[in-house]
């Protein structure tokens, strides 16, 4: 039923460190997670209350397994679909707000002698290792939101592109379903932006192809 919706063809989008094509079983999966996500949210809203509370402070995670203990076999979809109800549930910034005090308190957990311990700057000092060793030198995101700005996810990339390729060529209502989809109907994404990222896109993909060999 999934794949009679999709277009033909893959779909091109950008992670923070690599290009990736998106198969149409990816992209299936995305929708399944979508559709598991919108059932969960109808079926389950106490999750809220399970998320919200950082005296437990569970995770995506933790409530995966909880709500869905019998079937490891789809447990990242599973996971996924947590993640994207609670998207649905919780206003955005509330959700970043608690995923701030959330990640706040794992360390607290982690290094209950305080941050301005040796062991948490040791800790700190490999992991800053670690990231030149991978040759991970800048957070583009991290210098994006620092801008006022919201840096492009995955799934909106991926909905651009199918949305464009499907029967949309109009920018302005592609941006319009982006902003009302992704955020909360707030003017983020503009008709420029969406251009521009197609266009983007379309040059890196034409640039990776000429090096294939």
């Amino acid at each position: 039923m999934i794949n009679s919706i999709l277009i033909d063809g893959t779909f091109y989008a950008e992670q923070e460190f690599q290009r990736e094509i998106i198969s149409r079983e990816q992209f299936a999966a995305m929708k399944w997670v979508e559709k598991r996500g919108e059932w969960l949210a109808s079926q389950h809203p106490e999750i809220v209350e399970l998320y919200r509370d950082t005296t437990q402070n569970l995770t995506a995670r933790d409530i995966t397994q909880l709500y869905f203990s019998d079937n490891n076999s789809r447990f990242k979809v599973n996971q996924g679909a947590v993640s994207y109800a609670l998207r649905l549930l919780i206003p955005k910034e509330e959700l970043d707000e608690i995923n701030k005090r959330k990640r706040i308190k794992s360390m607290e957990d982690l290094f209950p002698e305080g941050f301005g311990s040796e062991r948490f700057k040791e800790h700190c000092r490999r992991a800053s290792t670690i990231r030149h060793e991978k040759g991970i030198g800048v957070d583009s995101a991290a210098m994006i939101l620092g801008r006022g700005l919201s840096p492009w996810t995955l799934e909106e990339r991926v909905y651009v592109h199918a949305y464009y390729n499907s029967r949309v060529k109009n920018y302005t209502e592609i941006a319009e379903q982006l902003n009302e989809k992704y955020h909360s109907g707030k003017e983020v994404r503009t008709p420029k932006s969406i251009y521009d990222m197609l266009r983007y896109d379309t040059r890196r993909k034409q640039q990776n192809s000429k090096k294939e060999p």
